[in-house]
């Protein structure tokens, strides 16, 4: 059975108000001047970011990865493609590559409700992105927002998903009798131990 990706979770070097604050400090720093009052500042500000400088759009400039989300047989799992430059700076061009390990994995059983695979797999979000990606924003509700209308427990176990692993397993189970006959008629043997 192939692996169906699902979505990908994009991973942010900060959060949008984290971003917004650092440009607005840049532009204090550099272009205000020392007479003018806030309000002047503010709207001179806006006009700067607007039409005098790099624009800076959080959505896309500040992406430094990707959590890819994928279903394969029982399990609901995710992988890692993350900028690997060793100084991530706020609006610089990453450079991502996909880390080959799996990031998490949430085993689904057939008595688990779809609520309980959701908070399972945000428990192993959070950890994993305190330990892998700390300081890093995950903006992952809009996945959790598309999950509230999902019924994970019909998606691994429904009843054509269910004939499917009968299928898959009552072939494995055939093959194994096979393979044990035709070993056991080369070797003269009635029968050989067969791995499960």
């Amino acid at each position: 059975m192939m692996e169906e990706k699902i979505c990908d979770i994009p991973v942010y070097i900060c959060s949008l108000e984290e971003y917004n604050n650092y440009w607005n400090n840049y532009y204090e720093r550099n272009f205000r001047r020392i007479d003018e009052s806030d309000q002047e500042w503010i709207k001179r500000r806006a006009e700067f970011k607007q039409i005098g400088h790099r624009r800076v759009t959080w959505m896309y400039q500040a992406i430094i990865g990707y959590i890819g989300v994928y279903i394969h047989g029982i399990d609901l799992f995710t992988t890692l493609s993350i900028d690997v430059r060793e100084r991530k700076i706020k609006g610089g061009r990453p450079d991502i590559y996909y880390d080959p390990s799996t990031f998490f994995r949430v085993r689904v059983s057939r008595n688990m409700t779809s609520k309980e695979v959701m908070d399972e797999f945000k428990a192993c979000m959070k950890a994993m992105a305190k330990e892998r990606l700390k300081n890093r924003y995950i903006d992952v509700e809009p996945f959790y927002n598309m999950c509230k209308y999902i019924d994970w427990h019909e998606v691994f176990y429904s009843e054509d998903r269910s004939k499917d692993n009968y299928v898959e397993e009552e072939k494995t189970d055939k093959m194994r009798k096979f393979v044990g006959l035709s070993l056991a008629s080369k070797v003269g043997l009635r029968e050989l131990p067969i791995l499960k």
